[in-house]
């Protein structure tokens, strides 16, 4: 999925409510998750690795925009986003539309 495909979807999840049309029988099925700011959300991992792709494509045209990415980076905690993913994958092996939000969000 392109980088701004997946922010789109990421913004779409995490400004949907449960009175908003569902986008989706996936981001309908994540809607229903419990929101709560925490590292296994799959909405919180989802706008992380959306805000990680956005920051990995940043250009550090200076010292203070180096500095300003890699400490986006490091925040949002990029380096783990992957086995984040992967332990979403396994806690809701039985729920197939979350399955296929979280499959969608893969980088190709």
């Amino acid at each position: 999925m392109k980088t701004s495909a997946l922010f789109l979807l990421a913004v779409q999840l995490a400004t949907a409510d449960a009175s908003s049309a569902p986008l989706d029988t996936a981001s309908a099925e994540v809607a229903r998750i419990d929101t709560v700011k925490s590292k296994d959300s799959v909405k919180g991992v989802l706008a992380r690795r959306a805000q990680c792709a956005h920051w990995a494509g940043e250009e550090p045209y200076d010292r203070a925009r180096s500095i300003e990415i890699a400490t986006a980076i490091r925040r949002l905690r990029c380096s783990h986003i992957d086995a984040e993913q992967a332990r979403l994958r396994r806690r809701y092996s039985h729920k197939p539309a979350i399955l296929r939000l979280l499959n969608a969000a893969d980088p190709q």
